[in-house]
């Protein structure tokens, strides 16, 4: 977890999206995550 992040801080924003926008936004963050390390494999 992120300094300065709070647990009531993550319900809130948790509470505040659908399942499929979670899971729309975490495909996302997993795909730039996958694009970061490997582009640092083949550099």
């Amino acid at each position: 977890m992120k300094d300065g992040v709070t647990v009531q801080e993550l319900e809130r924003k948790a509470g505040s999206r659908t399942d499929t926008q979670a899971a729309e936004e975490m495909q996302k963050a997993k795909e730039k995550l996958f694009v970061c390390l490997h582009q640092r494999r083949t550099a």
